[in-house]
């Protein structure tokens, strides 16, 4: 069975706003909905319905995207909140969690792939790696001045001073995420939520599917949830997040989906059921 298949495009059903792609990732079928480069915990809470009463054999959701990290040491990569999502979800992540620590999963070939891919087709250039000069966390105190240039290039006496990474792979951690309707640009905001909530992470969509919607929320961290963020990493965190959904996904078994009730079962008597988008 091929990797990978994308089916022809969905025509669409009334009223369904999301745009979807169909698709087969190893043994497993796949919906993928897109909200046109809108965020918030609202578009969240509202493609959801949508897609389950289209898609209404639909078991699990996996929130793929990027987000800001809370750094504790010096890794960076995908970041992972488990919010009591269904038995299968969490059976894999531990899987997948130990096939990680032995260099056994397939994350890196994946990211590998896109960043072959990246050399061949220009359109996938911002999808490669953007190097380990770009990845630049500053102090709490450092503001960021002039809002018309990045920080990409900055002071680096201005940086926190980390250990090297032995290699580019990207580290993936399991923990909790905050989720609101903003992006979170605070240095100072952002280590207050670390050290009283134990917060890894800052996202814009999750919550709005707050117990719900059986999933769970996959991030690649594009930036450290202050005023010098860019979007130089988004493209390679979009990447790093997709690359550990499609990870996960050749861990789980379709026996274990099969097994799984399907989302609308579990919400019963919810309005999402009956009532119009």
């Amino acid at each position: 069975m091929p990797d990978d298949v994308e089916y022809e495009a969905f025509p669409g059903v009334e009223n369904d706003t999301n745009s979807y792609l169909l698709s087969r990732s190893g043994a497993h079928h796949v919906v993928i909905a897109t909200a046109g480069g809108q965020y918030g915990t609202v578009i969240a809470g509202e493609m959801a319905p949508q897609m389950v009463r289209t898609f209404n054999r639909i078991r699990f959701g996996l929130m793929v995207g990027v987000g800001g990290g809370i750094s504790r040491d010096s890794n960076f990569g995908v970041r992972s909140h488990l919010d009591k999502p269904p038995l299968l979800l969490l059976k894999a992540t531990s899987q997948l969690e130990s096939d990680h620590g032995f260099n056994q999963g397939h994350l890196a070939n994946y990211i590998a792939d896109v960043a072959r891919k990246s050399q061949q087709f220009k359109i996938l250039k911002r999808y490669a790696f953007p190097g380990r000069d770009k990845d630049m966390l500053f102090e709490a105190e450092c503001r960021h001045e002039d809002k018309k240039k990045d920080c990409s290039h900055g002071n680096r006496i201005q940086c926190v001073q980390r250990l090297d990474r032995e290699d580019d792979h990207p580290a993936v951690h399991y923990g909790e995420i905050a989720s609101g309707n903003w992006v979170m640009t605070d240095a100072q905001m952002r280590d207050r939520l670390r050290d009283s909530h134990g917060i890894c992470c800052f996202e814009t969509e999750a919550a709005g599917l707050m117990n719900l919607f059986p999933r769970i929320a996959i991030r690649g961290i594009c930036d450290y949830c202050d005023d010098h963020k860019n979007d130089i990493w988004q493209p390679y965190a979009a990447v790093a997040a997709a690359a550990y959904a499609k990870d996960l996904l050749r861990i789980i078994q379709p026996v274990d989906v099969e097994n799984t009730r399907v989302v609308l079962e579990v919400l019963g008597n919810s309005t999402w059921k009956t009532s119009p988008p």
